[in-house]
């Protein structure tokens, strides 16, 4: 109603006002590209009778098959992302892709269709699918079928790719690809656009105006260095040849590049596959809620379902989704159309003389003749009618067989080679190796991949005696859709060296290398091994180096625990970049270690970020083994850094930086790590770029670190005492606190609590509630607590320290917080005692009286009672009492406990209160043009200058920087 009175009030002298005042634009500059005006005035050809070129051939350049379509809500072009006019045929849509646009925009489309789309991707990477994530608040759109995710989104963890559900099945496998190290030197790094989705404040690069639209799937984003682009610029933007390369932006001291990393075996994600019965095709035909295009033409037309193949093998009764194509069909829609439309619908871009389509009438397959009309046939069954594709088969019995080059020598991306019924994959390999024109000619370097993309990708070796085309015309009466994704690459044969890391192995298999040789050989992998260790028996695992890709891949499908390792070569790294080495403990912090996880995968390389549930520290490290200037992030608890920590001292031989520096992201319940370093009392939702960037303005600063010997004296116990006979030794490393008495008691009984239930001990608040429950039962009830003063004897620098009478509880301090954020040693100077630092050498020891002292320092009104500093402390334990090292708690037996500091220190991140700018400017250009200005401006001082001294070109050019390269940083800004 509201567009028929919109239509009636426009009179003509309405009309005709708006033609002159948009004729008088004609001739205006466009802001945003080649993007169409909103309002066309007939040219000058136009009015002398020229001939205009017809949008839709314009688009079946980049695949596109439009028809006029009528909508009946508010709906939005997908290139310029204005709204489309009118009451009926507004605009255009693809029958294939579902892309709608304006007829003025059809001619400066820049997005392919779909099966141009499939036919391009030559490294096919597994998406890694996370969700469902409501989108009601942030509505997303599919980047698979093109229509509004009303409900829950899937999306993917490395690339930010949004799906329905349903969708994920026929996605193509374009994710980011990772790890890109080859032989031919100076290959350009391109960007990885991603269509649609923008981040709110993404503003174009090329207009400076916000992109960001939920209307439609407009606009694009690098999945790398995050520059956001509208549809209409972005012919605008590619032309120059200065952005054809991705340079990361602000991430590029951060993030280990794509071209420094080699993974030989894929990483295996089977997506499990849905399937539906010949009982409930229906229901692909019913409203989700989520399309939100309705035009009439669906209403009016005749539900057909397109199978691919045979789409399934149990008699016809169950269906792969990945193998159905439910449509419309219109009356005058025959079937030459109809096929054409359904090879492009599945990715197919072979000529359509190809195929056929048939359809089964009591058992008996009928080829339908290509000027049939679909619409007008009979079924004598229930529901949509079922149409099969097939492929015709091939009178020349000789066929064209694309060689994909994988990292190879050449520039050459593809060969092809001739095939028939008897060429064998030896020959095949042969005769690629010569028109690859490679520097090693012999065919026996060589061997030949074959990755399958039926569920996820899948990578196999091809045997040098097995037959090709019998392999694909096996699969094509399967699916035809899984031929024209199915893959051949030349690889070499050191290609297949690939780095496992098993754990969870049974500790008698880790006592030397013979013995780990022997657990490959019992699990049936031994004769491909060719290297094993480093071992860490402490951790249950163990490095494995395998040279066969298939033995890789049946281990890492027979067992749950198996990490492949990545090759980073550090020669590929510039000379400024300084890669963060991320761990994310996903049990830590609730549910945010898994949203940390995959958007820290997002904004880096997903081969510098890992789950310490999978495997721990040794994995990352290990990669990390061979660079020689890295930082880490550490995103968990206390007990999380010092996991990592200590794995550092284990593996200070084999890493060539032995001590990288770290940061802690806060993510458990005390954090008295992260707070001590200034990192905050715990992660609240910060944006993670902003995190990236305070990691890498952070101070390095030495940290100490303590080694806690625990020692079970015989001498200690009573004579009748059973323990006499057993003298058990143990050694911690402290990094924070010991506690013996009172506190430890508490924490003890927390940790109890936590095994009984560990399902309830998920959130920081709900810890720390039974934290205080602990001690307010503590306080109201009788105090069981030994007095230390007659159940232990303190020894400071080797020198005998009387305890007070009625203390409860030590504690001996290395950093200056404690228990949540307690300061329990304080920062008023006494006379004796210094300030509590990590990186003076020496140990704060101080006491509880009892509970209500222990409340009292909980809420900052009283101190701890200071006893003495020393750089070695050691305690007599004459009784079993309560001992807790950095929140880890047990019962300690009578025992000689003896603290020193370790012969090393480790290097710590202590987080900058300044952030330098990021206006174009990397965080070491900043850094150091500060640094240069200051001195200049002392100069300036000295030499009576007050004038204060600008970043100006001149300043910049007598301060050694680089014009030119600020200007190729930041264009707009020197600008």
């Amino acid at each position: 109603k509201c567009l028929l009175i919109i239509s009636w009030s426009l009179t003509p002298w309405h009309c005709a006002s708006m033609v002159d005042r948009r004729a008088k634009l004609k001739n205006r500059s466009l802001e945003r590209g080649k993007s169409a005006p909103s309002f066309t005035v007939p040219s000058e050809d136009e009015k002398q009778g020229v001939k205009k070129v017809d949008p839709c051939l314009a688009a079946l350049k980049i695949g596109h098959e439009f028809k006029k379509r009528s909508y009946y809500q508010l709906t939005y072009c997908h290139h310029c992302s204005e709204l489309l006019w009118g009451i009926r045929n507004q605009g255009y849509q693809c029958t294939v892709c579902n892309y709608v646009t304006h007829e003025k925009c059809m001619p400066y489309l820049v997005v392919s269709c779909l099966h141009l789309l499939a036919e391009s991707i030559t490294d096919p990477i597994s998406h890694k699918w996370a969700g469902p994530k409501d989108s009601k608040k942030k509505r997303k759109w599919c980047n698979v079928c093109r229509k509004r995710i009303q409900s829950s989104a899937y999306f993917c963890s490395v690339c930010r790719l949004y799906a329905h559900g349903a969708c994920r099945d026929v996605a193509f496998n374009n994710c980011k690809r990772c790890a890109l190290f080859t032989e031919v030197a100076d290959v350009p790094f391109i960007h990885h656009w991603i269509e649609g989705n923008l981040p709110s404040s993404g503003k174009c690069e090329v207009c400076d105006k916000c992109c960001s639209t939920d209307l439609s799937l407009s606009g694009f984003r690098c999945g790398w260095c995050g520059i956001c682009v509208h549809s209409a610029c972005f012919d605008t933007y590619m032309m120059n040849k200065r952005h054809e390369k991705c340079t990361f932006r602000n991430l590029y001291n951060m993030i280990l590049p794509p071209k420094a990393v080699s993974v030989n075996i894929k990483e295996i994600i089977n997506h499990e596959e849905d399937t539906v019965s010949d009982d409930d095709v229906c229901h692909l035909f019913s409203p989700t809620g989520d399309d939100d295009i309705s035009t009439d033409e669906d209403l009016k037309g005749r539900p057909v379902l397109i199978i691919d193949g045979s789409g399934g093998s149990e008699g016809y009764k169950k269906w792969r989704k990945r193998t159905l194509h439910p449509t419309y069909i219109q009356k005058n829609m025959c079937t030459e159309e109809v096929l054409r439309i359904s090879l492009r619908k599945f990715g197919i871009s072979a000529c359509p003389d190809e195929y056929f389509i048939a359809e089964i009438t009591h058992g008996i397959e009928r080829e339908l003749q290509s000027n049939e009309i679909v619409y007008n046939l009979r079924q004598s069954y229930n529901g949509p009618l079922k149409l099969y594709i097939h492929k015709r088969e091939d009178e020349s019995k000789i066929q064209e067989l694309k060689i994909y080059n994988s990292k190879l020598s050449s520039v050459v991306p593809y060969v092809m080679c001739d095939i028939d019924e008897k060429t064998t994959a030896a020959r095949i390999i042969s005769n690629a190796v010569q028109l690859f024109k490679l520097d090693d000619n012999n065919p026996n370097n060589y061997c030949l991949y074959e990755t399958n993309q039926l569920k996820g990708v899948s990578e196999r070796i091809v045997e040098e005696s097995e037959l090709p085309w019998k392999r694909i015309q096996e699969l094509r009466q399967d699916s035809l859709r899984s031929v024209s994704l199915m893959r051949y690459y030349l690889h070499t044969k050191e290609q297949q060296l690939t780095i496992l890391y098993l754990w969870k192995i049974p500790v008698q298999y880790l006592q030397s290398v013979e013995t780990a040789f022997q657990y490959m050989k019992d699990i049936g992998i031994g004769s491909d091994v060719i290297k094993v260790g480093p071992l860490f028996p402490s951790q249950a695992s163990m490095i494995v180096e395998i040279k066969c890709l298939t033995t890789a891949q049946k281990l890492l499908t027979s067992l749950e625990n198996v990490k492949v390792v990545p090759n980073i070569h550090p020669q590929e790294l510039g000379r400024d970049q300084e890669p963060l080495l991320v761990f994310i403990n996903t049990k830590s912090g609730g549910n945010q270690g898994f949203e940390l996880l995959n958007g820290f995968s997002r904004h880096l390389n997903p081969h510098q970020v890992f789950d310490m549930l999978e495997g721990g520290p040794i994995p990352g490290l290990y990669a990390f083994r061979h660079v020689t200037s890295f930082r880490i992030l550490v995103g968990g608890g206390d007990g999380t850094v010092g996991w990592v920590l200590g794995m550092l001292d284990k593996m200070r031989d084999i890493l060539t930086l032995p001590s990288p520096p770290c940061a802690t992201l806060p993510l458990g319940t005390g954090n008295d790590l992260a707070r001590a370093l200034k990192w905050g009392p715990g992660y609240s939702g910060e944006k993670l770029m902003q995190i990236l960037y305070a990691v890498e303005d952070a101070n390095v600063e030495e940290f100490d670190r303590w080694l806690v010997k625990m020692t079970e004296d015989i001498g200690i116990l009573p004579t009748d005492s059973p323990l006499t006979e057993q003298n058990q030794d143990k050694e911690v490393v402290m990094n924070n606190y010991l506690g013996v008495g009172l506190d430890a008691e508490i924490a003890l009984h927390f940790h109890q609590a936590r095994e009984e239930r560990p399902e309830k001990f998920n959130s920081r608040l709900h810890n720390k509630g039974v934290y205080l429950q602990l001690g307010v039962q503590k306080t109201f009830s009788r105090d069981g607590s030994a007095d230390l003063h007659t159940s232990m004897t303190l020894y400071v620098d080797d020198k005998k320290f009387e305890l007070p009478s009625g203390l409860k509880g030590i504690i001996v301090l290395n950093i200056q917080s404690w228990g949540a954020g307690s300061e329990p040693w304080g920062t008023n100077e006494e006379q004796g005692f210094e300030k509590n630092l990590y990186n003076d050498g020496k140990l704060e020891i101080m006491g509880l009286n009892g509970p209500m002292h222990l409340g009292q320092i909980k809420g900052g009104i009283r101190g701890g009672i200071r006893l003495a500093q020393g750089q070695k402390v050691k305690m007599i334990l004459l009784n079993s009492l309560p001992i807790q090292v950095d929140g880890e708690a047990w019962t300690q037996l009578p025992s000689r406990i003896e603290i020193e500091k370790l012969p090393y220190q480790t290097c710590m991140l202590v987080k900058s209160p300044q952030t330098l700018s990021r206006s174009g400017l990397s965080h070491r250009e900043a850094k150091l043009l500060l640094e240069k200005q200051s001195i200049v401006g002392n100069e300036a001082k000295l030499s009576g200058r007050r004038d204060r001294v600008s970043p100006n070109s001149s300043t910049l050019t007598a301060l050694g920087v680089s014009t030119h390269t600020l200007y190729v940083k930041d264009e707009k800004r020197c600008q």
